[in-house]
């Protein structure tokens, strides 16, 4: 065995992390309202990929806050999990529309590739 026969093991290993890392957008940490603890606690499902979990928690913040670009963003992120692009979409660009200004919204790999991009 060579030095090189390894490099698609560690390739793949490289690509399966890269793909499995979350885009998640966290709340400011003094927001303490309901949603908030919503949103944090979506974060952790989608993390451990409970995605049907985490986008349940994030429905539930925007039923408590309907203008909380991070609970849209953090919609988006499951829903897209889930297969559904159309309406990961359709939360991404609320999000972006709610916060224009947030780069963590606008300029995240996430929203470039889904919505600047066109891929609905």
């Amino acid at each position: 065995m060579n030095q090189y026969s390894a490099l698609p093991v560690v390739f793949g290993l490289i690509l399966l992390t890269a793909c499995t890392v979350s885009p998640s957008l966290q709340v400011p940490s003094d927001d303490k309202s309901q949603a908030a603890q919503q949103v944090r606690e979506g974060i952790i499902e989608l993390n451990d990929g409970q995605y049907a979990l985490a986008r349940d928690r994030f429905e539930t913040a925007l039923l408590l806050e309907p203008k909380m670009a991070e609970a849209h963003y953090n919609l988006a992120v499951a829903l897209d999990r889930l297969g559904k692009h159309a309406e990961a979409t359709r939360h991404l660009k609320e999000a972006a529309e709610l916060a224009p200004d947030k780069k963590e919204i606008v300029g995240s790999e996430f929203y470039l590739n889904r919505v600047k991009d066109g891929m609905k």
